[in-house]
């Protein structure tokens, strides 16, 4: 983390653990102005790799799941990074910075994904670069707080739209509350954080996973690498496969799976009376059973009462009280949909 935002982020109350802001003070709460307010919440957690070239845009387009090379200068898209045999190595949110491309992800899956994707550069005229400490990422979250920044920079109005201003990339998230990542260089967003701390409490990352989650957006983390087809995290659902596009690594597996075969297994939402929430890959299990009824994305504490995450399971067991969480005795899963088009069984 760049010294100079720590800082910053350390005066604002900032208690810190494993580069992630654990909370500012009061965790429940937060959790609590997360669900029903504005708030405000660092995004160390993530890094951004720029693409750059004459050849950014073909090298991306045969690499990613997603159009790239129709991605307009005012649009976003998540998108996966896959295998041949179509598993996600990860998934990023691509955007155009000028006529780079820039990919956000979790920050543990930079360093890989850089070292990897560089392999496949071979003649092509592109740089992969790992910006690391050198841009910082904040999130935004609720109408007042959106308004607040307006007097700061130009946002974007809708969903997956991007707009920019001295440095500064706006990034709006799917939702109907208004959401938020913005992106520059430590000292170009030390004003708006000073600026929106005024009037939006700073809560911890959890309560941004918390937003995450309820919004049904997936994510890749280093337990979870290869694990999941791009198609059970929704991708398809959430524009972030074109089906109609050249060639890219995996696409024969998940064109198969899309056009002749039937999909069995997708990303829901559930909630579980644990204690603590469980990490990325944790096992989800079928009551009375030893079989694996599938795996958690990404969990985060609910601000009423226990846990919430999503998990891809098997389609057939979405909607019944058989799932239970990490083991056959465990919590039962409560599940619910994403929220966007997606039906239960």
């Amino acid at each position: 983390m760049n010294p100079t935002w720590q800082l910053l982020l350390r005066d604002s109350g900032a208690v810190m653990d494993a580069g992630r802001v654990r909370h500012f003070g009061n965790a429940a709460r937060e959790l609590g102005a997360a669900a029903h307010g504005d708030i405000i919440s660092d995004l160390s957690h993530l890094s951004v790799i720029e693409v750059d070239g004459e050849d950014a845009g073909g090298f991306l387009g045969g690499q990613l799941t997603s159009d790239v090379l129709s991605l307009r200068a005012d649009q976003s898209s998540l998108s996966a990074w896959c295998t041949p045999q179509g598993r996600a190595l990860a998934l990023v949110r691509i955007f155009r910075a000028g006529r780079a491309y820039r990919m956000l992800l979790p920050a543990e899956m930079a360093e890989s994904t850089v070292r990897r994707m560089r392999m496949y550069v071979l003649r092509s005229r592109v740089t992969i670069t790992d910006h690391g400490d050198a841009l910082a990422c904040i999130g935004v979250s609720g109408a007042g707080a959106a308004a607040a920044l307006a007097g700061d920079l130009p946002l974007p109005e809708l969903p997956e739209t991007v707009s920019g201003s001295d440095g500064v990339s706006a990034i709006r998230l799917p939702g109907e509350s208004p959401r938020l990542i913005l992106i520059g260089a430590p000292d170009e967003l030390a004003r708006p954080w000073r600026r929106l701390a005024a009037v939006a409490p700073p809560a911890g990352t959890p309560a941004w996973d918390y937003l995450d989650i309820t919004a049904g957006l997936p994510q890749v983390f280093g337990a979870t690498r290869e694990k999941f087809i791009p198609l059970a995290l929704n991708l398809d659902v959430l524009g972030g496969i074109g089906f109609s596009k050249g060639c890219y690594t995996g696409q024969e597996i998940i064109a198969r799976m899309r056009y002749r075969g039937r999909i069995r297994q997708r990303m829901y939402i559930g909630r579980a009376d644990a204690t603590d929430a469980p990490p990325p890959g944790a096992r989800l299990a079928v009551e009375g059973a030893e079989m694996t009824a599938g795996e958690v994305v990404q969990a985060a504490p609910h601000p009423e009462d226990g846990v919430v995450f999503t998990a891809v399971t098997q389609v057939e067991l979405a909607g019944t009280d058989r799932v239970h969480l990490q083991s056959p005795d465990g919590p039962a899963v409560r599940w619910s949909k994403p929220p966007y088009e997606l039906e239960l069984p």
